[in-house]
């Protein structure tokens, strides 16, 4: 019996590329004396064809990563956002079907990957497919993500480099992924047509005013198929292994999913904070009104209030997800795990990590600010595994209880 492509289970994520998207600025500051700084050169090797150019590393091209360098890096150069999430979830969920949908194509999806000094390899997809990994049918967030991959495809080498561990003791600034644009005709959209292309779907309207805002149009690129080209040092552990050795599980077009039910989230408890507030309105006009009562109650609106106000964004949901399945996943069997505060912020947001005049981390917020954010992450992937009804224990991700002796305490 022909086995069926996955849909929202079992999509493999690889242990390296969370780490990567884990991996932030605080991160590296804090483990700088451990890494050098790896050179990426071009490279010309023999192959099928003949004579072909990849991109390799250039271990003889290393120097020490100092304070000075860690400092004057950027906080882009760490950055993983806009198209990339989009893209890593749809690479994962090709390389997990990829004998599927190599015969569904009639040829292999992958390419290069046998090629040893290479650093990426390459997919070559129709775009239609490619749409349907990313967003799993959230059609909202298409035009926005179409935009974002013109920007990538056009962008200069130099804005696309990232600050990326890439073994124990060495870093390189390299593209995580690079992408190819193609029409029906089989030639590359040059720069110059996406750039007219991209000034086709967008708009402003109300220009010169308070009102003045940009729409997106009903425009759509004429991209036929798209060559995606992803580092490979972050995917070519996905397959091998086992659970929570060298990949976990995530749903399909998970950020697609996040960014989706977050909106929706949020006004479920923008709704929520309305009827407190009529709550406490009519508490306070009450003649026989409780004073302890209206005190909850106020303090009930008053945590609503600062938890819509300072909800995390879809990226630092993301990297909480990915950060309690690495640790749960790699200890399956233990029913809870301790993660220190510090570890856990510095790698899914660092904005609360602060530093004293005497040098010294401390929480921003204190452990109330800090465990309001806890609870905020558990409670929306509570509710999100319940809205996409998703199957299976591996999808869940650890539940947040409490701090202990200045730890987090989580469990399955």
């Amino acid at each position: 019996m022909k086995k069926a492509i996955k849909d929202d289970y079992g999509i493999h994520y690889p242990t390296s590329l969370a780490d990567v998207e884990l991996f932030r600025k605080a991160v590296l500051n804090a483990e700088k004396s451990l890494r050098q700084e790896v050179g990426v050169r071009e490279k010309e090797i023999d192959y099928v064809n003949g004579k072909r150019k990849v991109l390799a590393y250039a271990y003889d091209e290393t120097k020490e990563i100092g304070e000075n360098i860690v400092e004057k890096l950027s906080k882009t150069m760490f950055s993983l956002a806009n198209a990339y999430p989009y893209l890593f979830d749809t690479i994962c969920g090709l390389l997990t079907n990829q004998k599927e949908l190599s015969q569904k194509y009639k040829r292999d999806i992958v390419e290069m990957m046998d090629i040893k000094d290479a650093i990426f390899f390459m997919m070559d997809i129709p775009f239609s497919e490619f749409l349907d990994w990313a967003l799993d049918g959230e059609i909202k967030q298409k035009d926005g993500l179409i935009q974002d991959l013109i920007n990538l495809a056009t962008a200069p080498p130099k804005e696309t480099q990232k600050y990326i561990p890439i073994s124990q003791n060495y870093c390189a600034r390299v593209a995580p992924v690079q992408l190819v644009l193609i029409r029906k005709n089989e030639e590359a959209i040059s720069e110059s047509k996406l750039k007219s292309l991209r000034n086709l779907t967008i708009r402003k309207i109300n220009k010169g005013t308070s009102d003045e805002k940009i729409v997106h149009l009903t425009e759509r690129l004429p991209i036929e198929r798209i060559q995606i080209l992803p580092l490979k040092l972050l995917f070519q552990d996905l397959v091998i292994g086992k659970y929570g050795e060298k990949w976990f599980e995530i749903p399909k077009a998970f950020q697609a999913k996040i960014v989706s039910f977050r909106s929706k989230y949020i006004e479920e408890l923008s709704i929520n904070l309305e009827r407190l507030s009529k709550e406490l309105k009519s508490l306070q006009e009450d003649e026989r009104k409780d004073n302890n009562e209206i005190e909850a109650k106020n303090k009930e609106y008053e945590e609503l209030k600062r938890k819509i106000e300072n909800f995390p964004s879809p990226m630092v949901l993301r990297r909480a997800y990915f950060y309690l399945k690495i640790h749960s996943s790699s200890n399956e069997k233990a029913r809870e795990i301790n993660i220190t505060p510090n570890d856990f912020l510095a790698h899914i947001d660092p904005s609360y990590l602060k530093k004293s005049r005497q040098e010294k981390i401390y929480l921003y917020g204190g452990i109330k600010g800090c465990l309001m954010l806890l609870d905020t992450i558990n409670n929306f992937f509570i509710a999100l595994v319940n809205e996409y009804n998703f199957h299976g224990t591996h999808l869940k991700p650890a539940t947040i209880s409490a701090f202990i002796e200045k730890k987090l305490q989580t469990h399955e």
